[in-house]
């Protein structure tokens, strides 16, 4: 595995001339293939860079303080995020909501962290780094106009924060177009066409939806950045009914069932056995293959984990072991759908499987 983030590599940096400038992380690249007429159901397997490391020296109960005064106050806020890389939270991210000179505020509470773990401040990808003018014509074509007939290439983005089941249109938390050819060009919301949306954040471990409509011309989605090494992670979360949550490996390279780490985690509830009145969370995986728009939520197959066996199965052939076998392809979103029950914001995180 390890071979194959270095092969990726030597060729994403030939790609993305503006990674030469990183001398010390392990650089790499993907694309998927969006043909016309559809949707391609895809996340971004790479971190941008990495700003900051360091400990922290003090913590309340949304925020972090570090030794000394390494910050410029607000010049985090909003575009980056804390991931920490040791103790409770190893792997989990939050953004920055504010910072002073010391000191990050975080949209996401502490509970876990504690004096002398180990984080680092990464940017966060948004419409503009992530689907850069100049890949227009590549990765994406430039929209004649603002009406929905002239609007070519789309990003649309998951509403994380609405309750129930994903089986509805992709666009809750936005939809995007990219408006003027090239250098002139920028990325525009349908809501705000005359604003420039670049700065639109695009959150960790979360899948979002490009739409090749009114073309005939199969797009060639590269994503480019720098290679995670250690725990990644993000949450999870429960409702009382039964939800969706969108998310992603985090991984640029082919990950199987069992090395997602979910079995057995507050973020997973394993079934007892395979009778489907016992069912319990499921992973839900979006057939990206075949053409069309508005892709359900289990099309490329639907899998649970078998707690009486300690395998992973699907709802197909739920007697058969695919833990090691299914595979999760790189830059390949999917939903874990939870079955209801108390409330609560889980933390999953995995291991680098290179």
């Amino acid at each position: 595995m390890k071979q194959r983030i270095k092969q990726m590599a030597t060729v994403g940096l030939l790609l993305w001339p503006a990674l030469l400038a990183h001398g010390g992380p392990t650089v790499g690249y993907n694309y998927v293939d969006v043909p016309p007429s559809s949707d391609f159901v895809m996340a971004i397997p790479f971190r941008t860079e990495v700003m900051f490391t360091g400990a922290v020296a003090s913590v309340t109960a949304n925020s972090i303080t570090v030794t000394g005064t390494p910050f410029t106050p607000g010049e985090y806020a909003n575009l980056f995020y804390v991931r920490y890389t040791s103790g409770a939270k190893n792997g989990q991210w939050a953004t920055i909501t504010a910072n002073t000179a010391n000191t990050l505020t975080l949209a996401y509470d502490t509970a876990g962290v504690s004096v002398g773990d180990t984080f680092q401040i990464e940017a966060h990808w948004t419409l503009g780094t992530a689907f850069p003018a100049w890949l227009e014509g590549t990765s994406f074509i430039n929209s004649t106009g603002t009406a929905p007939a002239f609007r070519r290439t789309e990003v649309r983005l998951i509403d994380e924060i609405s309750t129930g089941l994903l089986n509805r249109p992709a666009g809750g938390g936005g939809t995007f177009f990219f408006g003027t050819h090239q250098t002139n060009g920028f990325w525009r919301s349908t809501a705000a066409p005359s604003a420039n949306a670049n700065n639109t954040v695009l959150k960790p471990m979360q899948y979002l939806v490009v739409r090749n409509q009114g073309t005939n011309v199969t797009l060639r989605v590269f994503t480019l950045g720098e290679v995670d090494e250690g725990r990644v992670g993000t949450r999870v979360r429960r409702d009382a009914s039964d939800n969706d949550v969108p998310v992603s490996s985090g991984r640029p390279v082919p990950v199987s069932l069992a090395e997602l780490g979910l079995a057995g985690t507050p973020a997973f509830t394993s079934s007892p056995n395979a009778l489907p009145p016992n069912r319990r969370d499921e992973v839900r995986l979006f057939d990206n293959l075949v053409t069309g728009f508005n892709k359900p939520a289990g099309g490329g197959g639907t899998y649970f984990h078998r707690s009486d066996l300690n395998i992973w199965v699907s709802a197909a052939s739920p007697g058969v072991d695919v833990s090691n076998q299914k595979i999760i392809q790189p830059s390949q979103g999917f939903v874990i759908r939870r079955k209801g029950g108390t409330a609560l914001n889980a933390e999953w995180s995995n291991n680098p499987p290179y």
